[in-house]
């Protein structure tokens, strides 16, 4: 069994690293490039300043997630230019190398933007996969082989992709044992969910999360299947009014 955690939280150094140097436990952090640049993650920040978003996303934030990815980073850059990131809650890239200078530490992949990967174009998949992995040798002077898929989205050109950027593996969020029939491009793993309770985590621990919960979400999520968004919204960049108020001290 293996230990994994997501979007190099600023916490990870206080409540988990002293864990994992005590007990000696092998953990692998999937880290988002462009978040740890900025020092704050834009689902986060899209959401406190929902109200400084241009319409429609304004009135209905979630549609940034079914949007084309040129169009979620038209949006999110924009606010970022009008609402700076304030205190940092993401690991720094002297933080990123420190852990993985640590023998438990394993340092991996998560993209560069956090992106929704259905939502990429081709091109923006290699962009995702190689400026992240080459980003993260830089600053650990250590090789990148694995990749975990944003919030679990992936389709069927994400395998062939990272084989072509150098990955080794890559890891969904599908909750079942590892099997000699899985794919490595496609690895399960089970999830534990900081608000759940000890009997659901366990639950998810040990893949044992309801079948109906995992069939849901797997299709809501389009796993293994070329994106069916509505249209991305009908949305293009160009379409998307971002004529709003600047945000006011």
């Amino acid at each position: 069994m293996g230990l994994s955690l997501d979007d190099a939280c600023k916490r990870n150094l206080t409540e988990v690293i002293p864990v994992v140097r005590e007990w000696d436990l092998p953990i692998t952090l999937f880290v988002a490039t462009a978040e740890v640049l900025r020092g704050t993650f834009w689902f986060s920040h899209v959401l406190r300043y929902a109200a400084y978003l241009p319409e429609p996303f304004r009135t209905d934030v979630r549609q940034l997630w079914r949007v084309s990815d040129s169009t979620r980073r038209s949006v999110v850059d924009d606010l970022f230019r009008r609402v700076p990131p304030g205190e940092r809650d993401v690991m720094s890239v002297e933080d990123i190398a420190h852990v993985s200078s640590l023998p438990q530490v394993t340092i991996a992949s998560h993209t560069v933007t956090h992106a929704i990967l259905p939502t990429c174009t081709e091109s923006e998949l290699r962009q995702e996969f190689n400026e992240s992995k080459r980003d993260l040798e830089q600053w650990t002077g250590r090789k990148v082989r694995a990749l975990a898929y944003p919030n679990g989205y992936f389709d069927e050109r994400a395998g062939r992709l990272l084989a072509e950027a150098g990955y080794s593996l890559a890891f969904t969020t599908e909750a079942h044992a590892i099997t000699l029939r899985d794919d490595r491009y496609y690895m399960p793993r089970c999830s534990l969910m900081d608000d759940g309770s000890l009997c659901e985590n366990l639950c998810h621990a040990l893949g044992l999360w309801p079948s109906p919960v995992l069939a849901a979400r797997r299709k809501r999520s389009c796993m293994r299947a070329k994106p069916r968004y509505p249209d991305n919204c009908g949305l293009t960049p160009s379409q998307v009014n971002f004529d709003e108020p600047e945000l006011k001290a």
